[in-house]
């Protein structure tokens, strides 16, 4: 090969070398410039989700400010308007459970909002209403023990530091309330298959629901670690505390204001009921439902824990100690027009009488102020769920917490449907 012909091929392998390095650097750039595009759609659908949070927020201080168009709840304290919490409230309903696309441009949201005392509340159920959920006796000795201050444990299934300490990355059991479902994960005994899949092997005395395996709700369906419910009487006023010290006459002068019969009045002055289940137990089925919806058995202003009758389902519902499935299924058909106090109670067949009511009483409410808000935001490719809780104790929407929903999947998980109706985003 001559010269001539050797400095072309060094000019051509030097042009290879050359176009391999531009090809690598562009190739480089498109992967850089691809990074940013879906960190920029991450932010935006992060801040779409956000923005979903607070018109749910907005929506709640209407609901409290305004009153609620759609089941004739109106007023101008907040005291009326959270007295019952019903599923055809203006809260239910936006939204449309996830189905209603807010759309700005290419990018969008969806909202959801829910009662927090439409599920059983791991920070408060009792024992005996963790035996009837899809718990083994491991899983209900273990979580009783992390949320319980003891530092020793006297459950044979349960576990304290001795047994954190141990693993292979210790730490300590928190003794104290759970801050997320996902807190469960720390717990000895739940996995993430436990929390968020179907439990067809657990060894539990539950059976939540009649059916196959698919109908089974998983414990993310059951289980919140938050939910409160004020203890007021339809006016928003205090109920009274049957068991107060101070002038009898006076308390008894209370309750005959309220509506209890002045000889009732008389009765329950001088008793000792530590639970609602021993005073609905001392009352006449004629007196049960002013009983309820004007009495109480401590000075706690709100009770937490309670399962709402008026939006829960019939898992959740089934959970309750000793209820059975035809009282579940006449809760869950009242629900279309709910109960407005908790006196409504005893108009369910089969809860007319104290004894009747006794099992559950302790278990139950009509009303909450607390809600968890599901939000989904997408911008372009990437899509951002986020789940907050909203507190109305002081009587206006209050963010407690706003997380990041574990899933890619969370609208089938929240059992939104596909199929959505865009509403575009006003900007005033």
């Amino acid at each position: 090969m001559n010269r001539r012909g050797s400095v072309f091929i060094m000019a051509l392998a030097l042009l290879a070398g050359l176009v391999a390095i531009l090809a690598g650097a562009a190739a480089s750039q498109r992967l850089a410039l691809k990074s940013e595009v879906n960190r920029m759609e991450n932010r935006r659908a992060r801040l779409l989700a956000q923005a979903g949070i607070q018109r749910a927020v907005a929506t709640l201080y209407d609901f409290i400010t305004n009153g609620n168009s759609a089941s004739g709840n109106t007023g101008t304290t907040s005291s009326t308007k959270t007295n019952a919490t019903l599923l055809t409230d203006d809260w239910a309903i936006a939204g449309n459970n996830g189905a209603d696309k807010y759309t700005l441009g290419q990018n969008s949201y969806r909202l959801q909002i829910v009662d927090a005392n439409a599920f059983v509340n791991l920070n408060a159920a009792p024992e005996a209403q963790l035996n009837q959920m899809p718990f083994s006796q491991q899983q209900i000795d273990c979580l009783l023990d992390w949320r319980e201050a003891a530092t020793t444990t006297s459950r044979s299934d349960g576990a304290k530091d001795t047994y954190y300490n141990a693993l292979t990355n210790p730490y300590n059991a928190k003794l104290g309330r759970l801050s997320t479902i996902n807190d469960l994960l720390m717990i000895r005994g739940f996995t993430g298959p436990s929390i968020y899949d179907v439990q067809t092997d657990v060894v539990s005395t539950a059976t939540i629901m009649q059916g196959t395996n698919d109908s089974q709700a998983t414990l993310y369906d059951l289980c919140n670690v938050v939910g409160y419910t004020p203890m007021t009487q339809q006016d928003g006023t205090a109920k009274i505390n049957v068991n107060a010290l101070g002038n009898p006459q006076q308390k008894i002068q209370r309750m005959i204001q309220a509506g209890i019969s002045p000889a009732l009045a008389a009765q329950l002055s001088t008793g000792n009921y530590p639970t609602m289940a021993s005073l609905v137990q001392a009352v006449g089925a004629n007196d049960l439902k002013t009983v309820l919806n004007v009495l109480t058995v401590d000075n706690t202003p709100r009770k937490e824990g309670r399962i709402n009758l008026n939006t829960a389902g019939q898992s959740v519902l089934s959970t309750i100690p000793n209820i059975t499935p035809d009282v579940v299924q006449a809760i869950v058909q009242r629900q279309s027009t709910g109960l407005t106090q908790l006196g409504d109670i005893v108009d369910i067949p089969g809860l007319n009488s104290g004894a009747a009511l006794a099992p559950l009483i302790d278990y139950v409410t009509v009303a909450s102020q607390t809600f968890l808000v599901r939000v989904v935001g997408t911008a372009g490719g990437s899509s951002v769920a986020l789940e907050a809780v909203i507190d109305m104790q002081s009587g206006s929407p209050k963010i407690l917490s706003i997380s990041e929903a574990p899933f890619s999947d969370m609208p089938t998980r929240w059992g939104w449907d596909d199929a959505t109706t865009e509403t575009p985003i006003t900007q005033s």
